[in-house]
């Protein structure tokens, strides 16, 4: 494993399952100011999913910019009904597909997004994954 080495006023803390990230990831947003950016492969309509839309929902509410773009392999089209609310909150909600239908086929062949949550212009780095030696 490689060695982290933090910069002063820097730390790191790590989290263990999907609970503690999910309420991570909500903290995070509603802590926010200015600008929210979620990039994921995966976005499940679920509990979880939940709780992060509304919680991009209240960002978005506050006057906060809220960005969202999620994989259109990995991420199946969202409710209607969320969506509206969303929409009607000011999130902008993005489904990167440049293939359309065809992504299924030349998936292969596309650039991966890489999950994200964008804190204070940089990413917070809560959803990058890291590689293991």
């Amino acid at each position: 494993m490689n060695a982290v080495h933090l910069r002063p006023r820097h730390r790191l803390h790590l989290l263990q399952g999907a609970d503690e990230l999910f309420a991570a990831v909500v903290h995070a947003i509603d802590r926010s100011h200015t600008e929210v950016r979620l990039e994921t492969y995966i976005y499940a309509f679920d509990r979880q999913g939940e709780a992060l839309a509304l919680a991009l929902e209240r960002a978005a509410l506050r006057g906060v910019a809220v960005y969202v773009v999620v994989d259109g392999i990995g991420t199946p089209a969202p409710p209607m009904q969320w969506l509206s609310r969303l929409s009607a909150a000011g999130v902008q909600w993005h489904r990167f597909s440049p293939l359309g239908y065809f992504d299924v086929f030349f998936s292969g062949a596309l650039a991966p997004l890489a999950p994200q949550i964008v804190c204070r212009g940089r990413p917070c780095g809560l959803l990058r994954r890291h590689q293991c030696h």
